[in-house]
């Protein structure tokens, strides 16, 4: 071996005796992902201070049940509030829509011979199915509650099934649902639901007067329901016959929460008509053509359920099970076992708690939310009518 080659290689005191050199692209890496991580730990800081902020307001603490002034209404609303929600449609807890007031003018029925106009101003359409004339006797008459995003159109099969059997068979397009007027899937106050199907029962009855003698029966499903549900309440001797099909009267408990219903009204208060949640329709049924035909229709898929309609229903679900002690009238109860909307635990829990001598709860092994609309619904619909037609015999 070389002399020169065994010798030590002298170096610079300081300096190491291997140097790596660092690719540039290895320092470009290391300063995005630090920007990414200050930016995402900004998104999140501000997030923070919005849902703290959203926490601090004061909600109103009081239900609205039976109807009071409220802070919702625009007339009553502190004039700061007022310019917010003209700055930001989102703010405003009305349906916004300036010709819609109490002053206007209703629908002129000759013109819109399927429309009434509510107290907030709002016209909502209707549909009617009269029995054949072949049909010597006439039962009764039948009114239907649609449930969230539904229209009257999802209950021909129902309301043509209860025609021919000699009902007189009236349904509405809910405000912010179908044909009728107001912002989708809103309501202010869950009240106006039920005010605007008492106002319906009593135009229906003053436009045919020959009605107003036959007995009267009602029919609600989901977030008709619990509709119904109330509507019978106010008036337990009013209804021959109420029939609650897959009733909201317990929500999803995912959905639910402690935390969720603590949260929901706060933001409720601040923005009322954000869009929360998309009505999964793969859920209503597991009879596949209702399914496609509801993702199909504009009324059903279009729409974001609000934070005000969330905040609502649970104060009417609570407000329900105050109330359950006057349920006094003939009552069935049909609900799918396998709903994923409505907990069926609801339904059990009114069956067992109303007071009712004549009552009866039907669960279908296997069905999902709409019973009405499953591949089973011939069974469902003859169960139905069943017992409708035992309180309601012909003349």
């Amino acid at each position: 071996m070389a002399a020169w080659e065994s010798a030590a290689t002298p170096t610079l005191v300081g300096t190491p005796s291997v140097n790596h050199a660092v690719p540039r692209r290895h320092f470009l890496r290391v300063a995005l992902e630090e920007i990414h991580r200050c930016v995402a730990n900004a998104f999140c800081f501000c997030r923070a201070v919005c849902v703290c902020f959203f926490l601090l307001l004061p909600c109103p603490s009081e239900p609205r049940f039976p109807p009071s002034p409220s802070f919702s209404r625009s007339a009553d609303r502190p004039t700061k509030h007022r310019i917010m929600g003209s700055c930001c449609p989102c703010l405003r807890a009305s349906h916004a829509l300036e010709f819609a007031k109490p002053s206007r003018a209703p629908p002129d029925p000759e013109l819109f011979p399927r429309y009434f106009q509510n107290k907030q101003g709002l016209w909502l359409r209707f549909a009617e199915w009269a029995p054949p004339r072949d049909v010597p006797d006439v039962r009764a008459v039948l009114f239907i509650i649609s449930g969230v995003a539904e229209h009257t159109a999802r209950y021909d099969a129902v309301a043509l099934a209860f025609a021919r059997a000699g009902y007189y068979v009236f349904c509405m397009d809910n405000q912010g649902a179908g044909g009728s007027e107001g912002k989708r899937l809103y309501v202010e106050n869950f009240d106006d639901f039920v005010d605007d199907f008492v106002l319906f029962k009593k135009i229906v009855l003053s436009r045919y007067p020959d009605y107003a003698t036959l007995p009267c029966c009602l029919l609600g499903h989901s977030m008709g329901g619990l509709i119904a549900a109330h509507v019978a309440l106010r008036d337990p001797d009013a209804w021959t016959a109420v029939v609650l099909s897959g009733p909201a009267l317990e929500l999803d408990p995912k959905l639910t929460t402690p935390f969720m219903r603590w949260l929901v009204p706060k933001v409720s208060r601040c923005f009322p008509k954000l869009g929360v949640k998309t009505l999964d329709v793969n859920l209503i049924s597991k009879n596949s053509q209702v399914v496609e035909l509801a993702k199909q229709d504009p009324f059903m898929s279009s729409a974001s359920l609000t934070a005000r309609w969330g905040a609502e229903m649970l104060r009417a679900i609570d407000e329900f099970w105050k109330k359950v002690d006057k349920a006094t009238f003939p009552l069935l109860i049909v609900h799918g076992g396998d709903d994923r909307l409505c907990a069926i635990s609801g339904s059990r829990r009114f069956a067992e708690l109303a007071p009712s001598s004549d009552k009866k709860f039907i669960a279908y092994d296997g069905l999902s939310h709409e019973v009405l609309n499953e591949v089973s619904w011939r069974e469902v619909l003859r169960d139905v009518q069943s017992f409708v037609d035992s309180h309601c015999p012909s003349r």
